[in-house]
């Protein structure tokens, strides 16, 4: 079992299937975004990695009526709220730059009266890793870069098909981060028996449809 890392500010405690979490950056399939890599919060859970974008999300208190519902771990499950700009998906991780670890964003909102700016990571795609070939690649983009390839792996619902799919390349900051995620995730691509959706994942927690939608469009990002 990989060991969970120490907390960051977007470390999600609640969440019980996180093995490991943090920044790296991911080349696209496109010769632009391949040459300028994506930055990319990334999650490893058993047997898949998520990866999502961070982006600013305006609200405003009482611009219209509307339902929010968050889980635990700040994740978006349901919004009528045409207040602000969330999706379902959204992982709410700070409100006006204030970290809302340990707390629930849901009751922090429900105290703000003026207009503020959310950070949310939204779900960009997720990696299944069963079966999938882990290599180190050395340095590249100013860090050091590792490839995933999971064309004969498993393939995870809403991943979209993997047959003929380019690997995936993902930059760790320096040889230490690409160590240990290059240990974290082959540790996961093993045939476990355990299910890819480990309990407590993004996949199980929002809607099928929005998450499938999302991470099919998007996952060569």
């Amino acid at each position: 079992m990989t060991a969970k890392p120490p907390p960051t500010a977007y470390a999600w405690d609640a969440r019980a299937d996180v093995l490991r979490a943090g920044w790296l950056r991911k080349e696209g399939a496109t010769k632009m975004s391949a040459r300028f890599p994506s930055r990319r919060y990334c999650v490893l859970a058993p047997a898949m990695l998520e990866y999502y974008e961070e982006v600013q999300v305006p609200h405003r208190p009482g611009a219209a009526p509307g339902t929010l519902l968050v889980n635990e771990w700040n994740l978006v499950l349901h919004t009528t709220n045409h207040a602000s700009e969330l999706a379902v998906g959204d992982v709410i991780v700070a409100v006006d730059q204030a970290s809302t670890q340990g707390k629930q964003a849901q009751a922090v909102l429900e105290e703000v009266a003026a207009p503020c700016s959310l950070t949310v990571l939204r779900p960009k795609g997720l990696i299944p890793l069963r079966g999938a070939a882990v290599q180190r690649l050395g340095k590249r983009h100013g860090g050091v870069a590792f490839r995933i390839d999971h064309s004969g792996g498993d393939s995870v619902p809403g991943a979209g098909a993997s047959d003929g799919r380019r690997p995936f390349v993902l930059v760790a900051p320096d040889d230490d981060e690409a160590a240990a995620w290059l240990e974290a995730v082959r540790s996961e691509t093993a045939d476990s028996g355990r299910s890819p959706s480990g309990g407590g994942s993004l996949q199980l927690q929002t809607s099928t449809s929005t998450v499938c939608s999302s991470t099919t469009q998007a996952s060569t990002e």
